[in-house]
């Protein structure tokens, strides 16, 4: 669903519907809203043993992983409001050009080679 539709993240989270992050912008996806145990249990679905009690203990999660032919999720599980919630970011196999991120090739490219733009 996120890949399908050019989103980046995907929010999991009670009290709202699953919802995808496309061009910045927070979309609602078609699915009902999410009640506690349906937001547990979709992160939980994710999660080893051993990453259930991390967070548990630690209340919160910071890990990642890889689907084939789809890519890699960076993802963030958290406590809110008393409920189990997650962030799941888009990290694609390809590298996106320069044009595919809508930036000029030779103001780009200079800033990452130049001396100065190291310094970041």
């Amino acid at each position: 669903m996120l890949v399908q539709r050019g989103g980046s993240d995907l929010h999991i989270a009670s009290g709202s519907p699953p919802r995808i992050r496309i061009d910045g912008k927070l979309m609602p996806t078609e699915f009902d809203t999410l009640r506690r145990e349906e937001s547990q249990k979709l992160v939980y679905g994710v999660l080893s043993e051993d990453q259930i009690a991390k967070f548990e203990k630690d209340l919160e999660l910071d890990f990642s992983f890889g689907v084939d032919n789809l890519g890699r999720f960076r993802t963030n599980v958290f406590l809110q409001r008393g409920s189990v919630g997650a962030v799941f970011r888009l990290v694609p196999h390809a590298v996106r050009s320069f044009d595919d991120l809508g930036l000029r090739a030779r103001p780009a490219r200079t800033s990452a080679t130049s001396r100065a733009g190291s310094r970041w």
